[in-house]
């Protein structure tokens, strides 16, 4: 029942929060914070997975029918999908983004399922040395991947170090950025700064109410002459889908990079051919497929390797620690056969509520929504209030939440995912730095 329950939760949550342009996993997990941590491992993991796979379905919808992409890595279908629909082809562009992201997402999940016992092999391979090396990269890959300049990004990352920092260690029996407050000797905690600095920033970014009204419909009988048409774009999908996959897989890159380049390199294809123009077809479906693949491959470096390449791991990671879990390699190696399982699923539903139901979702999306993330902010800080008051640590939740709420606003033009991955990851990072430091000196 439990199983089922996460199951639901998370496919809602993927609909929500691909439809809705600024909410994503990360805060959809922290909306939902104090009843997910009721959950748990596997359907904890399940809920988040189903989460991420549902929204990158309908992060597509809103791109195509209005110009607002729901997820980052929808932008390029910003570009395609509204002059696409301009031309009268918004049904078409619709279900084969649908079938593109059901391709891209499945032939990466049943990749999983095959190399699953090739993977415990691999696993073995894995020394702390190794580990290390490959966190060092993750690092490193976000400075030159996330959407700052590489200095910016390393400014971010050195503030999440020291915002990691704080707190009471009990090794060396120091304290760090304290001030003598014994309440921060167990360090900040993460609900309060990942609203500020991550969700905040997000939020202020979204767009107003949609202007445009489309009407069309989209009928189940339509899924297969379209199945049968995307025989022609078998190549757009084979390479979308081997870019989607290898930029999740790689540590910090992420699917959305996997998008661009799977965009990227169809575009300049076309232009080759001189048959580009804007609103292609093959750009959009490519690009489609590898979003969605790449959604669920980044999975595996969290799930075999311990790192979490993406903010809501992140959080995912440390909601693990707060339920008392010993959050090791082989534990989330564990959870690798639940998450695909719903994976598959949550393909099969994201197909066809994304094609099918598109119509519906666009009628339900003429609203306000400068209104709805008013009111989504306000909710946050409702959930910073009570989980405050449930670890007994109420004032502390409210002065950081407040203390860094103007930093967010200063930070609303940047990718914050640097500093979050830092702050998260910070002693990892460091022994990593020290052990690199400790080889250098001998």
């Amino acid at each position: 029942m439990e199983l089922f329950l996460a199951f639901s939760i998370g496919t809602l949550a993927g609909i929500i929060t691909g439809c809705l342009p600024g909410i994503g996993t990360l805060s959809f997990l922290l909306i939902c914070y104090p009843f997910l941590l009721q959950f748990d491992p596997i359907p904890l993991a399940i809920c988040w997975v189903c989460s991420a796979t549902i929204s990158q379905y309908f992060g597509s919808v809103t791109g195509i029918l209005f110009g607002i992409p729901g997820e980052n890595s929808s932008l390029p279908s910003v570009k395609e999908g509204i002059a696409l629909t301009s031309k009268n082809q918004v049904k078409e562009a619709l279900l084969k983004t649908a079938l593109g992201s059901f391709v891209g997402g499945m032939s990466c999940a049943l990749l999983v399922l095959l190399c699953i016992p090739l993977a415990t092999h691999f696993y073995q391979l894995l020394t702390t040395p190794v580990k290390g090396f490959l966190i060092l990269v993750a690092t490193c890959s976000l400075i030159s991947v996330c959407d700052n300049r590489w200095y910016t990004n390393l400014l971010l990352i050195f503030a999440g170090l020291v915002l990691g920092k704080v707190g009471y260690n009990w090794g060396t029996a120091e304290t760090f950025g304290t001030f003598g407050f014994t309440q921060l000797f167990g360090g900040i905690p993460v609900l309060p700064l990942m609203t500020a600095l991550f969700t905040f920033p997000l939020l202020l970014q979204s767009p107003g109410k949609p202007t445009s009204k489309i009407s069309m419909q989209i009928e189940f009988k339509d899924y297969w002459p379209y199945t049968v048409m995307m025989i022609k774009h078998r190549w757009q999908l084979l390479r979308g889908s081997a870019f989607g996959f290898i930029s999740g897989f790689i540590p910090g890159m992420t699917y959305m990079v996997g998008s661009y380049l799977a965009y990227s390199n169809e575009k300049k294809l076309e232009i080759n051919k001189k048959t580009y123009e804007t609103g292609n077809m093959n750009c959009l479906v490519s690009s489609e497929t590898a979003n969605n693949g790449g959604a669920f491959s980044q999975v595996i470096p969290f799930l075999i390797l311990g790192i979490p390449v993406a903010a809501s791991e992140a959080f995912l990671y440390n909601m693990l620690e707060m339920k008392g879990i010993i959050v090791t390699d082989k534990f989330l190696f564990s959870l690798l056969y639940g998450v695909t399982i719903a994976a598959v699923l949550c393909n099969f539903l994201g197909v066809i509520f994304a094609g099918r139901y598109a119509n519906f979702f666009a009628n339900a999306l003429k609203l306000d929504n400068k209104k709805f993330y008013v009111g989504i902010g306000l909710f946050l800080v409702i959930m910073c209030m009570y989980v405050g008051y449930t670890q007994f640590a109420f004032g502390l939740y409210m002065a950081v939440l407040v203390i860094l709420l103007p930093f967010g606003y200063l930070m609303r033009k940047l990718d914050t995912m640097p500093l979050i991955f830092a702050f998260v990851m910070s002693d990892r990072i460091r022994e990593v730095g020290g052990q690199i430091m400790a080889s250098y000196i001998l």
